[in-house]
């Protein structure tokens, strides 16, 4: 008899487990197509509101009417694929459908009227910008077995009025070929001229715009003439070739322009007219105004001794001709001379048609140096995608500042562990408003004494003046109670602020970061006496708590944040209860230090600031976007920034992540940091909460 046992004959036995399997990889699969599916809608319609808000401003830059902006704003959403209710502002999106909403603003984000744009009327004046929301959900196919069965889709954007940066070409226009409206070209007053005055029918115009011939002259100090121009102080005068280049394309003022006198010594440039006074910030002279960037009250360079008749020019001239090119081209005054050069104050900028040089378009049967041109209207400024100042859901903070964290009222019964990132750069030694204060004699923990300047530090919309700084210890703002780093100290760790209001089973952990490097401590505690010593100790320069210095090494600071919630996380709590994880990011600086540590002076996409600190606090400068070549250190800072943020939500799915751009930094970024970007708080104004 053998003593093996008998092999059982029973079938069928595999037959639950595979069905399981087959259930659990079917799930697998719905839930991917569903997030999927989601995640391509929620790109498109960021793409399309952006683009959206885009359509809107420029509507409202070339026509200034209300109803004619809210209709390009639907029909550039319509043709993303982007079909909604254009709505009132308290009606919700229906399932798998999108809301659509367009407001005004004025300089500092404030909105100007409650109604949507396109059924206001008229523009409300001090308009600055135009915001678009989309807001909707999207149906899931198989997430409504877990009870979703829908995921929202939302999207907000922002466009503002900035400098034209491309299209603009080096011809000075004389502002005396103008009437006082600049809406026209004035009629000539020399006989020989009047036959070539009148009106011109361009398609997108079809009830006509006026146009005149424009005489050439090197030199050009009187009316019906124009001058060739010159971007930048290392162009040199009388280059033909160098002339050519920037009248071909778009132009290229993007690559640099210099305002004035440049002095090598210095590294600045100055006011070149002796006759008249420049422009002052708080009794100091402040030029340029906006460094590198072409406005009124600017004087661009001539380009002296340049033939009208060379061929490389007029090849480029004739293709602007034939493709019908805007040029937005300087309106200039009567020029200046000072050291061997020829300067031309800036008037403003204006839209033109090229349609006809000597033997060519209108110019046809005509000799001598001459441009035909169809005057638009002014080109002050262009649409751009712009984040303002305030919000609606902007967060202002000032002294004694109450913080009653709303994700505890959300889920009262739910431990929460609070990790603060925390900015103590030297900038965080300034002002809301951007402002330090330079000279004088600063005090430990007190204000400054004697004869002090105020000085802007940052470029804000309401005041753009940038001048160089060096941040806190050499030129904080006078003021101790309205330092940043003070307000921030006081609304975190004074009395009735966000640590008082911690529950007892709640935890924090500081890390504290800047150019002088990361800190990360103490270890998670509920120890409110701790953790308030920790955040008035935070990044102090010579003991001074409201004294600050260094860069901004935003990747670090996320770095460590990761690493902490990967290696320490907070300790167990009774119960096997787990705490819900809450990180802050508060940040008043644009990221501006490689995850290697390397500071990014931007010279390779930003050589118009010639590799000195503005670079620093350009946003565009630290972000890598298309059309950038990689840079050398990696991910630029921004974009670094926004990758370690990535890394944490993703080991962290659900934790929750909020960013706070602190006064006039450009929260460029920031909103991707953030678990969503309704978790993005501008806190710019020091006034209210």
């Amino acid at each position: 008899m053998s003593d093996r046992l008998p092999r059982s004959t029973a079938s069928g036995q595999s037959i639950p487990l595979i069905a399981l399997l087959i259930v659990v990889l079917s799930a697998m699969v719905g839930l991917s197509v569903d997030v999927g599916n989601t995640y391509a809608q929620q790109r498109n319609t960021v793409r399309a509101t952006n683009a959206a808000a885009l359509a809107g401003m420029t509507e409202l830059i070339k026509s200034n009417d209300d109803q004619a902006a809210g209709k390009v704003i639907q029909e550039s959403l319509r043709s993303n694929d982007i079909e909604g209710v254009y709505d009132d502002p308290n009606n919700l999106a229906q399932p798998n459908q999108r809301v659509i909403r367009a407001y005004y603003m004025d300089a500092k984000g404030n909105y100007l009227v409650s109604c949507n744009v396109g059924s206001c009327g008229s523009v409300p004046g001090g308009t600055s910008y135009i915001e678009v929301r989309v807001e909707g959900t999207v149906d899931t196919y198989f997430a409504r077995v877990v009870d979703r069965p829908t995921l929202p889709v939302n999207a907000r954007a922002f466009a503002g009025r900035c400098t034209p940066t491309q299209g603009v070409y080096p011809i000075g226009v004389q502002v005396s070929n103008l009437d006082s409206t600049a809406k026209n070209f004035l009629a000539p007053t020399v006989p020989a001229e009047k036959p070539f005055f009148g009106k011109y029918f361009p398609p997108s115009y079809p009830a006509g715009i006026t146009k005149r011939r424009i005489f050439f002259a090197d030199n050009s100090n009187g009316p019906s003439q124009f001058s060739w121009l010159r971007w930048k102080a290392t162009n040199t005068s009388g280059d033909a070739a160098q002339l050519a280049t920037m009248l071909q394309g778009d132009g290229n003022i993007a690559d640099g322009f210099d305002e004035g006198i440049f002095d090598s010594a210095t590294g600045t440039f100055t006011w070149p007219d002796v006759l008249s006074a420049p422009p002052t910030v708080n009794g100091k002279v402040v030029y340029p105004i906006k460094p590198h960037e072409i406005n009124t009250l600017d004087f661009t360079y001539g380009n002296n001794l340049i033939a009208f008749n060379s061929p490389a020019i007029q090849t480029a001239l004739k293709s602007q001709i034939d493709k019908q090119t805007v040029l937005i081209l300087p309106i200039v005054n009567l020029n200046v001379q000072k050291s061997g050069a020829t300067f031309y104050p800036v008037q403003g900028l204006g839209r033109f048609y090229l349609i006809g040089i000597p033997g060519y378009g209108t110019g046809v049967g005509s000799t001598g140096s001459f441009m035909d041109l169809a005057y638009i209207g002014t080109a002050n400024a262009v649409a751009c995608l712009s984040t303002p100042a305030v919000v609606s859901n902007a967060m202002g903070v000032t002294g004694s500042v109450f913080v009653k964290p709303r994700w505890g009222l959300q889920q009262a019964q739910v431990p929460i562990a609070y990790e603060i990132i925390m900015d103590v750069s030297g900038s965080m030694s300034w002002n809301f408003d951007g402002q330090g204060s330079d000279n004088g004699t600063t005090h430990f923990e007190a204000n400054t004494s004697g004869s002090y300047t105020n000085i802007q530090c940052e470029s804000t919309l309401a005041n753009p003046v940038n001048v160089a700084c060096g941040g806190g210890p050499s030129d904080p703002w006078w003021k101790v109670t309205e330092r940043r780093i003070y307000v921030a100290k006081q609304a975190l760790a004074g009395a009735g602020g966000f640590i008082d209001n911690m529950r007892a089973s709640d935890s924090m952990r500081i890390i504290s970061f800047s150019g002088s490097g990361i800190n990360k401590r103490p270890n998670w505690t509920s120890d409110k006496t701790a953790l308030k010593d920790t955040v008035m100790n935070a990044g102090k320069y010579n003991n001074d708590r409201y004294l600050t210095s260094g860069g901004t090494p935003g990747p670090q600071a996320l770095k460590a944040a990761g690493e902490v919630l990967s290696s320490s996380p907070p300790p167990a709590l009774p119960g096997g209860q787990d705490y819900k994880h809450v990180v802050i990011y508060m940040t008043d600086g644009v990221a501006n230090v490689f995850l290697n540590g390397t500071t990014n002076y931007a010279t390779d996409v930003c050589s118009q600031y010639h590799g000195d600190n503005r670079a620093l606090n350009d946003a565009w400068c630290q972000y890598d976007k298309e059309g950038y070549k990689a840079a050398s250190n990696g991910p630029r800072p921004i974009s670094a920034m926004i990758l370690e943020a990535g890394k944490i939500k993703t080991a962290n799915p659900e934790m929750q992540l909020f960013t706070i751009a602190v006064a006039q930094v450009n929260p460029l970024g920031l909103d991707e940091v953030a678990t969503s970007p309704k978790y993005l708080y501008l806190a710019s104004d020091a006034t209210n909460l």
